[in-house]
């Protein structure tokens, strides 16, 4: 643990590579895994959500890109396409999956408390301590964040409603300006998730260390972060797209090809995926309490 707190605090964004290149690997087995667990669980809630077959749900996709090439029909279709809604099955399938975008949230940040801590970087570890009840402190902070970023959306858009009736323009610029100084606060949560998963916390103490550390400044260098990883993800969604479509032809209705598109949805993801998680880690830890010349002589110790 010495070495990845000596690189945390001395270059951030190395330690946070070198995390990275280690948990690259077992990130994308165990994504691949907590994706078809995932899929097996809660394609079958929402198909009986909307009492669809199978092939409606796989044909989704092209039923909307049909919609937006012909607009004239849309609102038809779509009435059609969700006219029957069993609500139980519905809201069990949005428990469910929030539920399951937790343990896989903890499971990943897990991967990497393993690694920085014993240097172990299985995925089968990983996901055998998965179930643990910090799913559901992680649930509680998920929470707490959907309540805070709706309160402030909500004032957000009172206040330049009440400002496009004095001043259109006002409106529009402050409304820009207001919109990326909101992403700017809430991204000062993100330090919340591995303090749950790290540092062992609860919910108010998580938040006070991720808004006590990731200040303003930090917070704003972090949105530029994520504006180049979004670009890069949807280049790299273009590419993943292209390949599945030569990979697939013109099967785009068969599960084969559903199965394949999920695939290879699930790997870019892992890649982007893992150097985020990666790097909450890393700055985690670069600010945490964890003293090395401790770390030394528990190291002797259990030598």
């Amino acid at each position: 643990m010495k070495e990845y707190l000596l690189r945390f605090r001395s270059q951030a964004f190395d330690g946070a590579m070198s995390l990275f290149k280690r948990i690259l690997l077992p990130s994308i087995v165990l994504n691949i895994v907590m994706t078809v667990i995932s899929l097996a669980v809660l394609v079958p809630l929402f198909i009986k959500s909307f009492n669809w077959t199978m092939a409606d749900f796989m044909n989704f996709g092209e039923r909307m890109r049909e919609i937006a090439e012909d607009s004239n029909n849309s609102s038809e279709v779509i009435a059609g396409m969700f006219s029957t809604v069993n609500y139980t099955f519905f809201f069990l399938t949005m428990l469910i999956g929030l539920l399951i975008y937790c343990w896989m949230f903890y499971t990943m940040l897990k991967l990497n408390d393993n690694e920085v801590r014993y240097r172990n970087n299985s995925f089968a570890s990983a996901l055998a301590q998965s179930l643990s009840g910090k799913i559901f402190t992680i649930l509680g902070y998920v929470l707490v964040y959907a309540i805070f970023y709706t309160v402030a959306t909500v004032i957000f858009f009172f206040i330049i409603v009440t400002l496009m009736t004095l001043s259109k323009a006002l409106g529009i610029i402050l409304g820009f300006l207001g919109f990326i100084m909101i992403m700017i606060q809430m991204l000062r949560f993100a330090l919340g998730f591995p303090a749950i998963v790290h540092g062992n916390m609860g919910i108010a103490d998580a938040i006070s260390y991720s808004f006590r550390h990731l200040t303003f400044k930090r917070a704003l260098m972090l949105f530029l972060i994520f504006i180049i990883i979004g670009i890069a993800f949807i280049i790299l969604s273009t590419i993943i797209a292209a390949i599945t479509s030569a990979v697939v032809g013109d099967s785009s209705a068969s599960i084969t090809a559903f199965i394949i598109a999920q695939l290879f949805s699930s790997l870019a993801s892992a890649v982007l995926g893992a150097f985020i998680y990666a790097s909450m880690t890393a700055l985690y830890f670069r600010y945490s309490s964890d003293e090395t010349e401790e770390i030394d002589v528990k190291d002797h110790l259990v030598n």
